[in-house]
């Protein structure tokens, strides 16, 4: 596994200017991801307003019990996390409990609003790894996380030749999840949330 990770290279992060959108739903906002139609939809809500919602995208076939690619869209609401950095940080703390060794990828904007990380996760057990990739940003002081997660065949004393389909996934997960637009993600979240409280 740390043979791949060498390989792959950090993409360069684009942030770009944000449009603001309202009252959208979760179907309204259906990842396409290299021509494939995530329209399977799944959300787990807090009781509260002031809770979490998370909102997680599958293909078609493919559920919250039984999945190999997937796009969820999250606030995080935490009082020990509340700034980009913290929750990569954070993620990166599991991922060595649950991976020990793993190596991860991280590019931040000047600003520090914005972090892109990105990691394997080795299942030897399942013969299985899972290519992560996240774009954690902080927007109207509230704190995101846009995360793509693809699951495929273990890579054993991976080659040049055997390792390129999982560097070009890797790149295009990180250009797509980049160029999302962040405001219309918040508002999905926040339709959710007011779906989820009975007034």
């Amino acid at each position: 596994m740390k043979s791949i990770a060498k390989l792959i290279v950090v993409a360069a992060l684009a942030y770009v200017p944000f449009l603001n959108a309202e009252e959208l739903h979760a179907n309204e906002l259906v990842p396409v991801v290299m021509g494939e139609v995530y329209d399977q939809i799944f959300t787990i809500k807090s009781d509260t307003k002031e809770g979490p919602v998370h909102i997680s995208y599958f293909p078609a076939g493919q559920s919250i019990k039984q999945w190999s690619r997937q796009m969820s869209y999250s606030e995080v609401v935490n009082p020990d996390v509340k700034t980009p950095e913290k929750l990569a940080s954070t993620l990166v703390t599991r991922l060595n409990m649950v991976s020990p060794g793993s190596k991860y990828k991280a590019s931040a904007s000047e600003d520090g609003q914005v972090v892109v990380l990105d990691f394997i996760v080795d299942m030897p057990a399942q013969n299985l790894m899972e290519l992560n990739v996240h774009r954690i940003q902080k927007f109207k002081d509230r704190l995101y996380n846009i995360h793509s997660v693809v699951r495929m065949p273990r890579l054993v004393n991976p080659t040049p030749e055997t390792a390129a389909p999982l560097i070009e996934l890797r790149n295009y997960l990180v250009t797509y999840i980049v160029k999302q637009d962040i405001a219309k993600i918040s508002d999905v979240l926040d339709t959710a949330k007011n779906e989820t409280v009975e007034e």
